[in-house]
């Protein structure tokens, strides 16, 4: 059974998949929680929500309980809206217990000199790459953990690889029983404009061909098995399904219901 968006049940200690959504900007933005026993886990939502977190405001707590209990972190990918929530806002670790997960090889490129001095004159990358070592410098190494695409990361989660808007990111899949939820991470962007055209392209990806690849790929295989997906930028209600629509895509949407 996999349970969305501060499910009761979840809250009241379910074994099962979880899976939070909590929305604290048009940007959007989604809280992944997984329950296993006695694994923890959240999954790629950070940026502003991070002081929410650590202070325990906000539908994530609800899940949540105390951010000290969760022992698993995953990174999809190390842009700041995604990854600086693992500090709170005295800097601090917001989840002073947990494992932080990272895609291999977006920590190698995010981490070179070599590559930092590529883009020394964008930016936007310039930013990027000070950020990453700035949020991660006194992290001590023994709580950042790299993985690599085709592992289970966490029970009953699975990295795919996706890499394209960044050279190592990733999507997960979420498995539970008999039923699968795919975190799309930032495969695509905005779905009205980017999932009916997936050959457009913003500026955040890394490698705009090879995201362009990825999208298709991901979305043939989402489609085909009408699989439910999360989307980090998708609007309220972050969650639907994918179905292929001319030489593109559409999300269909979940029906939401604030009543269990």
């Amino acid at each position: 059974m996999i349970l969305v968006a501060g499910d009761a049940a979840a809250a009241d200690g379910a074994d099962d998949a979880a899976a939070l959504h909590d929305r604290d900007s048009a940007r959007g933005g989604d809280h992944v929680v997984q329950r296993h026993q006695s694994h923890r886990t959240f999954a790629d939502r950070f940026g502003k929500c991070a002081r929410r977190t650590a202070e325990g405001r906000g539908g994530t707590r609800l899940v949540l309980g105390d951010p000290k209990s969760v022992d698993i972190v995953l990174m999809s990918h190390l842009h700041p809206d995604h990854t600086n929530g693992i500090k709170a806002a005295d800097g601090s670790l917001a989840f002073p217990n947990a494992e932080i997960m990272v895609p291999e090889t977006d920590w190698a490129f995010w981490m070179s000199d070599e590559n930092a001095a590529k883009f020394e004159t964008n930016a936007m990358m310039k930013g990027y790459f000070a950020n990453v070592r700035r949020v991660y410098g006194n992290v001590p190494a023994s709580r950042v953990t790299r993985y690599q695409a085709g592992k289970e990361v966490a029970p009953g989660i699975t990295a795919i690889d996706t890499s394209g808007h960044t050279p190592g990111h990733m999507a997960f899949a979420v498995a539970s029983g008999n039923s699968r939820v795919l975190i799309q991470g930032d495969v695509t962007n905005i779905p009205e404009f980017f999932l009916r055209n997936p050959g457009w392209h913003v500026a955040f990806d890394v490698d705009a061909p090879k995201a362009e690849a990825t999208r298709r790929k991901f979305y043939d295989m989402a489609s085909a098995e009408k699989a439910l997906i999360v989307g980090f930028h998708f609007s309220f209600p972050s969650l639907g399904y994918v179905e292929k629509d001319g030489t593109g895509y559409r999300l269909v949407p979940v029906q939401w219901n604030p009543v269990l």
